[in-house]
């Protein structure tokens, strides 16, 4: 058995039954397990760590996907690159977007775009709100996402949550893992 008892520079580990030092650890040291040893042979951990991510869940039969259309399947791909963090509005520069915004990230014109706003925001994928903006220190016109459906970050604000808590999609299954 392996016991711990600090000294001056560190800890000595010392084997009880022989009373023999085995090493010392010092301060910043880590004792790193066979499982971890592993784990890191085998995963590259924090994969991509500098890059920005959206968490996407995975609907049992791609709910999702099999109501939106094709162009609203594509637009909402591109938006999720615009999703900030604990609000889930959408922003370009750090301002609210707007349905110009859309239109000139998607190439599309204002009437279509708006058209498409719409049906995302009947499909309670989107939603059009004022939104006191903290980043503006003002409230505003914004447009959040589905935190049921795509989120940056881990937090998120109680008020965005409870804007689509009765939606279809804070209630579907989700694959697990």
């Amino acid at each position: 058995m392996v016991k711990s008892e600090k000294v001056k520079t560190g800890h000595n580990v010392i084997d009880i039954t022989t009373g023999e030092i085995i090493m010392e650890l010092c301060e910043g040291d880590r004792i790193v397990t066979k499982q971890q040893d592993e784990h890191v042979a085998e995963y590259i951990t924090n994969f991509n760590k500098t890059v920005p991510f959206v968490k996407v869940y995975l609907c049992d039969c791609n709910e999702l996907y099999e109501e939106l259309t094709g162009t609203e399947v594509i637009t909402i791909s591109t938006l999720i690159n615009y999703i900030s963090y604990n609000d889930n509005i959408l922003r370009i520069n750090d301002k609210p977007m707007k349905i110009t915004d859309i239109a000139d990230i998607i190439h599309r014109d204002y009437t279509n775009v708006k058209k498409l706003v719409a049906s995302l925001e009947k499909k309670d994928v989107i939603k059009k709100i004022k939104w006191f903006d903290e980043k503006c220190n003002k409230e505003m016109n914004c447009i959040a996402v589905n935190p049921y459906l795509f989120f940056r970050g881990r937090d998120i604000k109680r008020g965005i949550v409870e804007l689509f808590k009765d939606s279809k999609w804070s209630k579907v299954s989700y694959k697990k893992g």
